[in-house]
């Protein structure tokens, strides 16, 4: 039995929907308003997983909750994770906080990131996804 989740930007509660059959959730995908013209269950996934997490299409009510619980794990990285991450950006550390999502002035985003490597605080998850995110673009980068 199908599930899908399907947040959209403009929302801050997912759409949630279960149903019997594929092709029963891809037409209830359809009637979406957000939805785009969804040609096939392959679509529809593909589309599904351009948007905010935790959407998804998932074959059961027991992988959707895997994964919503997966997402609410936080992810930890140790003050020697996130140094090793910065110097291999070649970032100072206000820069680097800028890059994966910490506001305030210079000296506050160095600060934040100097006590961060220290261990005497931790990435926020959103910032872990955000280092995971510029780490892979680079890695990217540097192949072309």
């Amino acid at each position: 039995m199908p599930v899908v989740i399907a947040l959209f930007d403009t929302d801050v509660i997912p759409a949630v929907l279960m149903h019997d059959t594929d092709q029963a959730m891809l037409d209830a995908l359809r009637a979406l308003k957000p939805a785009p013209d969804l040609a096939d269950v392959a679509a529809a996934k593909a589309w599904l997983a351009g948007l905010s997490q935790p959407s998804g299409w998932y074959d059961s009510p027991e992988a959707a909750k895997a994964e919503t619980a997966r997402l609410r794990r936080a992810e930890r990285l140790s003050g020697e994770a996130v140094s090793e991450a910065r110097d291999a950006l070649s970032m100072s550390r206000a820069d680097f906080a800028e890059a994966i999502g910490y506001a305030g002035n210079p000296n506050t985003r160095h600060k934040t990131i100097w006590e961060i490597e220290k261990g005497e605080k931790s990435l926020r998850p959103d910032a872990v996804r955000a280092l995971r995110a510029l780490l892979a673009d680079r890695s990217i980068d540097d192949m072309e």
